[in-house]
């Protein structure tokens, strides 16, 4: 249940952000402006792959004319790589680069590890990933704090998201320990960030880069230090709204107090228990009036909407007009 609104929650503040900014033409990437769900649907292996036919489903693959391109390259070339066919697996991975709009997934898969030992081929792969993104900020003024932001939201993804699409979480308490050490470097990385040059604003690292620092502030057990930077960011127009919003909420509940925006759900045995194995939407202040709120801060759902996209319920007695619920 918790994984899954975990996913959910990811897919939803991946996709819902549209706050523009200028990017080069010769950008080929959407970094800056893009719908994360094509990426994050994308990666799911098929019957064949699971079932260790790498040949067969590389056929299968080449004669599919239904999938996106960049789709079966990156298919393609994890085929390749557990056959142990090096080239062809770089060429497919080169060319999902070329054609997909984000690549970052690439970090954290562990089908790769065969091609990271060829060093020279595995840099200029990289060399492109970054060339790429670097183009689609060229406006931005600290390309350095931007470049590192990117690297550091893969390694955040890797258990939460990732690691789900690619079949490839540990058991146990091998995912437990690993998790927490992984989030214990970034809340690190992003603590040291933060206190060198402030919350790192869509006009200081752009975007995407911007969105990053957000999750990795929001996933850190440390919100309530840096809710003042990103608040008065929010207030210069330099913190994507719904981001405020969600810290907001995020805060609110750190402090077992109602939140704002409605943006949190949250479970336990109990709460399985008593909803039929559903989480619930953390209690609302003004709930009567929350709809209207999440509309003022970009929130293109409803909180009905988004409580059943992250598989949770809203209890009745919210809808009812009493001052405590």
């Amino acid at each position: 249940m918790k994984k899954k609104i975990i996913v959910t929650l990811f897919i939803i503040i991946s996709s819902c952000f549209s706050y523009t900014q200028g990017q080069s033409e010769t950008c080929h990437k959407n970094y800056e402006d893009r719908n994360s769900l094509g990426t994050i649907t994308c990666f799911a292996p098929d019957s064949l792959f699971l079932l260790g036919q790498y040949t067969e489903a590389i056929i299968k693959l080449k004669q599919d004319t239904i999938q996106l391109e960049y789709i079966k390259f990156y298919q393609l070339a994890a085929n390749y790589a557990l056959l142990g066919e090096i080239d062809s697996s770089f060429l497919y991975l080169n060319k999902f680069i070329d054609t997909s709009p984000d690549d970052r997934i690439i970090f954290v898969d562990n089908r790769w590890d065969v091609l990271r030992k060829d060093t020279a081929q595995w840099n200029s792969l990289i060399n492109k990933i970054e060339t790429a993104f670097l183009q689609c900020i060229d406006s931005v003024p600290n390309k350095k704090l931007a470049l590192r932001l990117f690297y550091l939201s893969a390694l955040d993804q890797k258990y939460r998201l990732y690691g789900v699409i690619l079949r490839q979480l540990p058991d146990g308490d091998t995912l437990y320990i690993e998790s927490f050490d992984l989030d214990l470097f970034l809340s690190q990385q992003i603590d040291s960030i933060i206190r060198h040059y402030g919350f790192p604003g869509i006009s200081m690292v752009g975007k995407l880069a911007s969105t990053s620092a957000f999750l990795l502030v929001q996933h850190s057990h440390k919100i309530h230090k840096y809710y003042k930077a990103v608040k008065n960011g929010y207030e210069q127009g330099d913190v994507i709204p719904q981001q405020y919003a969600m810290m907001t909420d995020r805060c609110l509940m750190q402090k077992r107090k109602k939140q704002i925006y409605g943006t949190q759900g949250f479970a336990n045995k109990r709460i399985e228990k008593k909803y039929g194995g559903h989480g619930i939407i953390w209690p609302v202040k003004d709930f009567k009036h929350v709809n209207e709120r999440r509309k003022n801060v970009g929130i293109t759902t409803s909180i009905e909407e988004y409580a059943k996209s992250i598989d949770c319920i809203i209890p009745e007695k919210y809808y009812k007009r009493r001052k405590k619920y």
